[in-house]
C-alpha cells in the first residue's frame, strides 16, 4: 500500500530523466549533423573564391610538415583536387595565383592593329557595310570574325552610325581657297546672305511620329501640292532686313526686281544709320556694306 505512491513517483522521475537525456542526445546529433553538412557543402561548393591567404597558409603548413594533408583539408575546407592544383602552381611559380595580363574574360579576337585597320577603312570610305568589312578583314588580315564582332569593336572604338553628309565630287579645292581669301577682306558687318524657301500644302506634314512597337504611325495628310509660295530674304547681323513672297517659283526676273527695288532700297534707308550698300565689282551678286559712309541728306 505504501510502496505504490513511491513507485509512481519513481516512474515519473525516470520518464523525465529519459526525456531530458533524449533531448540532449538529439541536440548533439543535430549539431554534429549540421557541422558535417556545413563541412561537406563548404568542401564541395563549386566556383567559390578561396582567399589567397588561406591558400598560402595551406601550402606553408604542408611544406613545413606541421599538419598532414587530410587535417589541412578538414580545417580549411578545401577539396583534394583544389589543394593539388594550388600545390602544383606553388611549386612551379612560387605563388598560389596565376599571373595574368590584366585582361579578364575571353581573349579578344581582334588586336588593336586590326581595329586601327577598320578605322582607317571607315575613314577612307564611311559607307562600308559590316559584311564588307568582315570580308576585308578575312582577305587582308586573315581574321575570320563575325560581323557582330566587327560592330562591337567599332562601337568600343567610338564609331557610330550616322547620316552621311554628301558633298559634291566636282568641288574644286583651289577655287574654294580663292573664295575664302576674297571673303577675308570683308568684316561680318559688311556681309549679307540671301536665302530662298518654298511652301505648299504638303510642307506642314511631319514625317516622324510615335506609335507602339510593331504598329505603324498613321496620320492623314494632303497629297495634292495646292498653291505654292516662294519667299526670299536677306540675312545680316541685324537680322532679316528685307524679304519678299511670290506665288509660284522665284524666277530670274522676279529675283532681279527683288534686288533692285527691295534690297537696294532697304540699304539706302539704312545708310542714314551709317551703312551704305556697295555692290562688289568683281562679283555682281556679292553684296557689301560700308560702315564709314554718311547719309547725303543728313550729313
Amino acid at each position: 500500500m505504501y510502496l505504490q505512491p513511491f513507485a509512481e513517483r519513481l516512474a515519473v522521475i525516470g520518464s523525465a530523466i529519459f526525456r531530458v537525456n533524449r533531448r540532449e542526445r538529439d541536440h548533439k546529433l543535430g549539431l554534429r549533423h549540421l557541422f558535417k553538412h556545413l563541412h561537406a557543402s563548404t568542401a564541395a561548393m563549386p566556383y567559390r573564391k578561396i582567399p589567397r591567404a588561406i591558400k598560402v597558409s595551406a601550402m606553408r603548413l604542408y611544406e613545413d610538415n606541421i599538419l598532414p594533408k587530410p587535417v589541412i583539408l578538414g580545417y580549411l575546407g578545401l577539396s583534394s583536387r583544389t589543394f593539388d592544383r594550388v600545390l602544383a602552381l606553388w611549386n612551379s611559380t612560387g605563388d598560389v595565383l596565376k599571373q595574368t595580363n590584366g585582361v579578364c574574360g575571353r581573349p579578344r579576337l581582334l588586336h588593336y592593329t586590326d581595329v586601327d585597320y577598320l578605322k582607317r577603312l571607315i575613314q577612307h570610305r564611311p559607307d562600308w557595310f559590316l559584311d564588307e568589312l568582315q570580308y576585308l578583314l578575312q582577305t587582308n588580315r586573315f581574321i575570320a570574325a563575325h560581323f557582330t564582332t566587327v560592330h562591337r569593336e567599332l562601337v568600343h572604338a567610338g564609331i557610330s552610325t550616322k547620316r552621311i553628309k554628301k558633298v559634291a565630287s566636282e568641288r574644286n579645292e583651289d577655287l574654294r581657297a580663292d573664295f575664302i581669301a576674297r571673303m577675308a577682306q570683308y568684316t561680318p558687318e559688311q556681309l549679307g546672305f540671301l536665302d530662298e524657301v518654298s511652301k505648299d500644302e504638303r510642307t506642314a506634314f511631319r514625317n516622324r511620329g510615335r506609335a507602339r512597337k510593331g504598329k505603324r504611325a498613321v496620320m492623314k495628310g494632303v497629297f495634292v501640292r495646292g498653291r505654292r509660295f516662294s519667299a526670299e530674304g536677306l540675312l545680316t547681323l541685324d537680322g532679316m532686313i528685307s524679304s519678299t513672297v511670290v506665288e509660284g517659283s522665284m524666277t530670274r526676273a522676279l529675283f532681279i526686281d527683288y534686288l533692285e527695288f527691295t534690297v537696294v532700297e532697304s540699304f539706302a534707308f539704312n545708310s542714314c544709320e551709317g551703312y551704305s550698300f556697295n555692290p562688289c565689282v568683281s562679283d555682281p551678286f556679292m553684296l557689301t556694306f560700308s560702315g564709314k559712309s554718311q547719309c547725303p541728306s543728313h550729313g
